[in-house]
């Protein structure tokens, strides 16, 4: 039977496009029938003709082929390859727009993982934004070095590339049409001196140039650094010594400081740093990189050398260190070092890193736990593309941020008095009000109410975190609030009867200090009793019905309305401890956050001190 294949609707076809914002990748955002575009080659507010060149179910993936109105910071490429090899995103753009386009990526990751707001600083430019990169992994096609176009996959001969260093260049040159029976060939070279590092070995086949080379050295600041072929060194040598710079500024040593170095490889940082402090224990995984370091590092007694994993030396040191420095691999930290961190905090931590939404979300963890974000500074060591290293400083929590309660629920307010009573402080808030609130589900109108809520009492806080929740009951279809009459009370009561319904309360946390905000939602299914007409009305007589939102009875010894919960206890009761200090605070008190089958620890010191 022959195979049908079904035609592309979009592939091969030149569309007209408005270009309307940056992704994460380099590409900028369109819109063709509903569906996204992602255009390689344009810059926003441009219109232009684009082609089609791949098709995904949720998104085309298009290249730009005529720019139409072309943008005031557009640019001709200084590559001939530009848009077929696809290894720079950027060379169309002013060098000064790449910056910013740069900072606002970093921001946005920020924001979207953490919430944050102003602090990114400016990124730190690059002086030499072409010529720059000292290594190269060339993909080797019937012996010709050249990329893979990461669209189309086609692969592309590249004669000289124009952000490698002249001596890398001068490598390709001599390896070029030689390397057949190669798939890739590595090129390491130093721009500074006649070093070079090419692999494989291929000296049988390549007579031109030397391969094979275990090592090659490197400089910075007119030191030399050994480096094998399996180590990470940083690609851009001028940008590396910025970054140096930038890391010994943040630290500020005054020669007492005591460092780890998390991450070191060949000792980038530690043959910097080693002379002005009073110790550094630099630990590497990787026995190879190790070894480059211990030719690499100055011949003084201050420095420990420690092969291993970081997630298994960590927290086994002896010592008490004032800064740990972090520089992971891409995909940031292990979680169990981030566990360690928090779990025993260290003054001061610098995070170096290559990806911003990984970096966001390791510190993510630490802001949440034992440590405040001070500054994120990106550093520009890959121009013409749209990779940017960022450096980010986290100081450790001295004292407990004030807590302001926004809510005139004397329930919220014990359950935030009982957990955090040396900072809390209670502020009145506005009146319950979702009539008419026109959402599509509960989620969305208890967020906006408990939002409503802290809107009064939000421009007079300055610092501290600001929490505001509310409670509604959805039973049978239906949305409750507080009964305000005795006829309300008496329908609620027997419409929950004998059923189960859930509770569920919005709360919004703002972190004042630093622009930050979070939210969550907690449902929790309440079972009530058979309870007779008779129990009904001696509690809508009590009054305490008129304060209850989705807490009938469950507190109380006289009128015990709830047969059972299946959740956390005091969600019910209108605050959820448990997420506050799940999602917020989970450095606080930590051994309460473990948690039973069913409900959470705070479920049952509720029913003994409610």
């Amino acid at each position: 039977m022959k195979k049908i294949i079904k035609k592309s609707k979009f592939i091969g076809e030149t569309i007209r496009l408005k270009l309307l914002f940056w992704d994460s990748n380099g590409e900028v955002c369109a819109e063709l029938d509903g569906m996204p575009v992602f255009v390689s080659g344009g810059i926003p507010d441009e219109l232009v003709d684009a082609k089609i060149i791949r098709e995904f179910p949720k998104y085309l993936v298009a290249v730009v082929t005529r720019v139409l109105q072309p943008s005031k910071f557009r640019k001709i490429p200084e590559c001939k390859y530009f848009g077929t090899c696809t290894g720079c995103q950027f060379q169309h753009i002013d060098y000064e727009q790449q910056l910013e386009i740069k900072k606002t990526t970093v921001e946005n990751y920020f924001y979207k993982i953490i919430g944050m707001k102003n602090v990114v600083q400016d990124v730190l430019a690059a002086d030499n934004v072409y010529e720059y990169r000292n290594h190269a992994r060339f993909t080797v096609r019937n012996g010709n070095l050249g990329f893979v176009n990461k669209f189309n996959r086609q692969f592309v001969r590249i004669d000289e590339c124009a952000i490698m260093n002249k001596n890398v260049n001068a490598s390709l040159t001599k390896l070029q049409n030689l390397c057949m029976g190669e798939t890739q060939i590595s090129v390491r070279a130093c721009e500074t001196n006649s070093s070079y590092l090419v692999q494989p070995n291929m000296k049988e086949s390549v007579s031109e140039i030397e391969s094979g080379q275990p090592w090659y050295y490197e400089e910075l600041f007119d030191k030399q650094y050994r480096v094998s072929s399996p180590s990470f060194f940083q690609v851009n040598k001028l940008q590396t010594e910025k970054l140096i710079m930038l890391i010994e500024s943040l630290i500020d040593p005054n020669g007492q400081e005591i460092i780890v170095d998390a991450y070191c490889g060949v000792g980038t940082f530690v043959g910097i740093l080693a002379e002005k402090v009073k110790k550094i224990i630099a630990i590497e995984q990787s026995s190879a990189a190790l070894i480059d370091a211990q030719h690499n590092i100055p011949l003084i007694d201050n420095i420990e050398l420690i092969e291993g994993r970081t997630e298994d030396i960590l927290n086994n040191l002896d010592v008490k260190p004032d800064w740990i420095i972090l520089d992971p691999p891409r995909k940031g930290c292990s979680p169990v070092v981030l566990d360690t961190l928090n779990k025993f905090p260290v003054p001061n931590i610098l995070y170096v890193s290559c990806s911003p939404e990984n970096l966001a979300k390791d510190l993510n963890l630490l802001i949440r736990g034992a440590y405040v974000l001070d500054k994120v500074v990106p550093v520009d060591m890959f121009p013409q593309t749209q990779h940017i290293e960022c450096v980010a400083v986290l100081r450790k929590k001295e004292t407990k941020t004030p807590i302001f309660l926004v809510s005139s629920s004397e329930r919220r307010k014990k359950l935030i008095e009982r957990n955090f009573a040396e900072r809390s402080i209670i502020l009145p808030s506005l009146p319950d009000n979702f009539i008419g609130a026109n959402f599509d589900n509960i989620e969305e109108i208890v967020l906006q109410i408990a939002k409503q809520k802290m809107q009064l009492q939000l421009p007079k806080i300055d610092n501290g975190l600001i929490i505001s929740a509310d409670t509604l009951i959805l039973a049978e279809g239906k949305i409750i609030g507080k009964p305000s009459t005795t006829l309300e009370a008496r329908n609620i009561l027997k419409l929950l009867r004998d059923k189960v319904h859930e509770v569920v309360t919005g709360v919004i946390i703002i972190d004042k200090n630093y622009d930050n905000e979070r939210s969550c939602v907690k449902k929790t299914k309440v079972t009530m009793r058979n309870y007779d007409d008779v129990v009904i009305e001696e509690y809508i007589n009590s009054g305490i019905p008129f304060d209850r939102a989705g807490s009938y009875g469950i507190q109380d010894q006289k009128y015990s309305l709830v047969d059972s919960i299946e959740g956390c206890y005091t969600n019910v009761l209108g605050l959820p401890i448990c997420e506050l200090y799940e999602c917020f605070l989970p450095n606080e008190q930590s051994k309460k956050n473990s948690k039973t089958d069913s409900n959470c620890i705070y479920c049952d010191i509720a029913r003994v001190e409610m």
